[in-house]
């Protein structure tokens, strides 16, 4: 397969040929060990109360790069790079939408210690366009040509589809 003319998911499976539909990515032990090393990080940051939502952010950020990236190849630093970002945006987003609903059920959230702060709600919109901005630009990166309109659409307006219908409420 060329890589000028297959679908993301290529890169995200074991062999060198285009996966058939339905098939699942292999992950190496290495990026087992990443994930759980991730995962592990991420619990005792919550389990710390960290309100640095960057520090909090990184561990899933690291953990959607191992995702991106199962073997090494050409591609593999800016893979690594898209699945940061993307998961740094992904853990971000979802704190946000759920801060709400965290305060009221005393639950864990980086951004909690920032309750009532002015412009709370902008200030979290502009570190999500920056972190998803980082994101996007590993992206174009990346020689894509099959569904490339899809999937820009997605990253480009898909992903505020959530805080979209937040905004309206």
């Amino acid at each position: 397969a060329d890589y000028f003319d297959v679908p993301l998911t290529y890169f995200l499976t074991e062999t060198t040929e285009v996966p058939a539909k339905g098939k699942t990515p292999k992950l190496t032990s290495k990026n087992e060990r990443d994930i759980e090393k991730a995962l592990k990080e991420l619990a005792e940051l919550e389990k710390e109360n960290c309100q640095d939502i960057d520090a909090a952010a990184r561990p899933f950020g690291s953990l959607m790069a191992e995702l991106f990236v199962w073997k090494e190849d050409a591609f593999q630093e800016i893979l690594r790079a898209f699945g940061f970002y993307l998961g740094k945006f992904i853990y971000m987003m979802d704190a946000f939408m759920d801060l709400a609903d965290d305060e009221k059920k005393g639950c864990y959230n980086p951004f909690m210690n920032r309750i009532g702060e002015e412009d709370l709600e902008e200030t979290i919109r502009e570190m999500l366009d920056g972190t998803l901005r980082m994101a996007i630009a590993e992206f174009e990166k990346l020689p894509l040509e099959q569904d490339l309109p899809i999937l820009r659409n997605i990253l480009y307006e898909g992903v505020w589809v959530t805080d979209e219908k937040k905004r309206r409420k």
